[in-house]
């Protein structure tokens, strides 16, 4: 089910989706139509694109169930991506840049490239993984 919050200063749309293959693409395209509605550019839409896909697809192939929350909130000039799953497993990302030819562990290391932050905290049935685009650096 999706649902909308807008108030005077704060835009929040959420999605709760089972994170599965075929599901992806499609919660990507939207993710990008609501960041378009919120007043960003090409350059952030693209990173949100990446981040939704990143995120989503850890869930997928990490976390058993793959039931999980799309959160993506506007703050005055701050962009929020939020997936919330429910395993406390932490993501790994690597330090210096994954060989190309890894079959992992590029997504996460590329995306902290690309945004303002990049977290994880700890939940009580589980965890959220977050980025934060800021409007005077990426929009």
């Amino acid at each position: 089910m999706d649902a909308v919050c807008i108030t005077a200063d704060q835009h929040t749309v959420v999605w709760n989706l089972a994170a599965r293959p075929q599901v992806i693409r499609r919660r990507r395209d939207t993710a990008s139509a609501a960041v378009v509605e919120l007043g960003a550019g090409e350059p952030v839409v693209q990173v949100v694109r990446l981040g939704v896909s990143e995120l989503l697809t850890n869930v997928a192939r990490h976390v058993e169930d793959p039931n999980c929350r799309l959160e993506i909130s506007k703050v005055g000039p701050v962009l929020y991506v939020q997936v919330s799953d429910r395993s406390f497993e932490f993501p790994r990302i690597a330090r210096v840049a994954p060989g190309w030819d890894t079959e992992g562990g590029r997504g996460l290391w590329l995306l902290r490239s690309q945004v303002s932050a990049l977290g994880c905290t700890r939940t009580a049935v589980g965890k959220n993984v977050w980025f934060r685009c800021d409007r005077a650096a990426r929009w």
